[in-house]
């Protein structure tokens, strides 16, 4: 299994949770919506079969509050959220990064 794919989508999203000055909510929002998002919807099997259910646990907790309006599930979602909560998943973010880039260097020799 290749992991360049789903190592791209990681890469977006935590750079998105590291920059910018806007409140952890929206760049949660933006790393979900603007690049794990195309994961979960186009390449699914393209993550390790061992971070499925962390992924889908995110991906729960980013669409557990029913739209009103114009928005949608994630954006309902990370407006619900405390800067506890938002932090909290951001982290399993990075997490899963972590992982899939060590287990990406193992594939090229690198560890």
């Amino acid at each position: 299994m290749s992991l360049n794919y789903t190592w791209e989508k990681f890469y977006v999203a935590v750079s998105s949770l590291a920059s910018g000055t806007s409140s952890i909510q929206e760049r949660l929002f933006n790393a979900y919506t603007g690049s794990l998002m195309l994961l979960e919807v186009h390449k699914p099997d393209e993550l390790p079969e061992d971070m499925r259910n962390e992924f889908e646990e995110i991906t729960r907790e980013l669409t557990a509050v029913e739209p009103s309006g114009n928005e949608d599930s994630v954006r309902a979602s990370t407006n619900a959220m405390t800067d506890l909560e938002a932090s909290e998943i951001a982290e399993k973010i990075v997490s899963l990064y972590d992982r899939i880039t060590r287990m990406d260097a193992v594939q090229h020799g690198v560890f």
